[in-house]
């Protein structure tokens, strides 16, 4: 699964991140005032995503493709 680590660093999250609103004023948002990003008001589409768990095929050392 992407993402979905949870973050225990104090250092981390007590370090800010200024965002602009509608009207142009900055705000400043802590990193531990927004666990995810739905208290932000973003909502991600959960999706298919069949590349996920592929896994690169290893090529041997004489297997080099000619690029001309």
């Amino acid at each position: 699964k992407l993402g979905g680590k949870v973050f225990s660093d104090p250092d981390w999250l007590d370090s800010s991140l200024i965002f602009y609103n509608e009207e142009a004023k900055p705000v400043i948002v802590k990193v531990k005032d927004c666990p995810d990003s739905t208290s932000l008001g973003c909502v991600y589409e959960d999706i298919n995503i069949p590349w996920l768990d592929a896994r690169r095929s290893r090529r041997g050392v004489g297997d080099r493709r000619n690029t001309e």
